[in-house]
């Protein structure tokens, strides 16, 4: 699979920088429809964020905070497509969301934001075995609440919001069986191969026109083109982008959902998270401190 030459043999169609989740999708995507693809990653495959993560495959149900109906709707979509076509890769699960009194989390607003994705998620099961069918979202009250799911907050606590989406259970083998399906349609696949610089366009300084990459392996250096370059490196993006002298905001990178899993005093971990649209303060902080020591117990 790892043909360094084959990758300066040619100027490929699309060029994909990170072999992550999204990189690997990407790339077999753009291969299926028979466009010539190459795709490098400076680490392993899957080794990154895909890695770490919460394994959910979630339908959209948080966009409809923000009444961003089409983004829900292709959720849930391609919620059901994963489901269709690896069903052996994720299986259902239920999620709880405690509710206490409040004007814009009580039992009204959830009970509101339920009908509305019932409609919304109306074909969510279309085609599904009955394994993978996924029911309603729906209120329970206090008493249900405490009885299913015990680790809830007691005090003030008024039901729960109980809904459903898929957990992927061997994620790396959903990573890697992405690799091979892009590998089967023709895409050329290079791990430990960094990409340190883009290639421009001598006509055009604005257009980039493929990468210069590094060969971790031998040390070698090697210049791949192509007409599309498609940079999935995630919280790496703008370390490519950067010998652009592209502007950026010192604010730090955007992030709809920032996640981590702290330890507790009893030992289990927990899910601490948040979703401001862009990374605090607080939160660019915290990315420092896990990338320069581990967290206390």
């Amino acid at each position: 699979m790892r043909d360094l030459n084959r990758l300066t043999g040619s100027t490929f169609d699309v060029l994909v920088v990170g072999g992550g989740i999204y990189g690997l999708t990407i790339a077999y995507d753009a291969a299926q429809r028979g466009l010539s693809v190459a795709l490098v990653e400076r680490d392993d495959f899957g080794s990154g964020a895909s890695f770490n993560h919460l394994r959910t495959i979630h339908g959209g149900l948080r966009y409809l905070q923000r009444l961003d109906l089409a983004r829900a709707r292709q959720s849930i979509r391609e919620r059901r497509t994963l489901a269709r076509i690896a069903p052996h890769s994720v299986r259902p699960l239920p999620f709880a969301l405690p509710l206490y009194r409040s004007v814009v989390r009580g039992k009204s607003v959830m009970r509101a934001g339920f009908l509305l994705d019932r409609v919304i998620a109306a074909g969510r099961n279309r085609g599904l075995a009955a394994s993978h069918r996924l029911p309603a979202g729906r209120v329970v009250g206090r008493g249900t609440a405490v009885q299913r799911f015990p680790g809830l907050k007691r005090h003030g606590l008024t039901g729960a919001a109980v809904f459903y989406d898929y957990v992927t259970i061997e994620s790396d083998r959903l990573t890697f069986s992405y690799a091979l399906a892009a590998a089967e349609h023709g895409a050329a696949l290079a791990n430990h191969l960094d990409a340190i610089a883009p290639l421009t366009d001598p006509a055009d300084k604005r257009r980039v026109a493929g990468i210069r990459a590094r060969d971790m392996v031998g040390g070698r250096e090697l210049e791949i083109k192509a007409t599309v370059t498609v940079n999935a490196t995630g919280s790496a993006i703008d370390r490519l982008l950067e010998p652009l002298a592209r502007k950026h905001s010192a604010a730090g990178p955007r992030s709809d959902g920032t996640c981590f899993s702290c330890p507790g005093a009893n030992g289990q971990s927990s899910v601490r998270g948040s979703r401001t649209g862009r990374s605090t303060p607080a939160t660019l902080q915290m990315i420092r401190a896990i990338s320069s020591r581990s967290l206390p117990n």
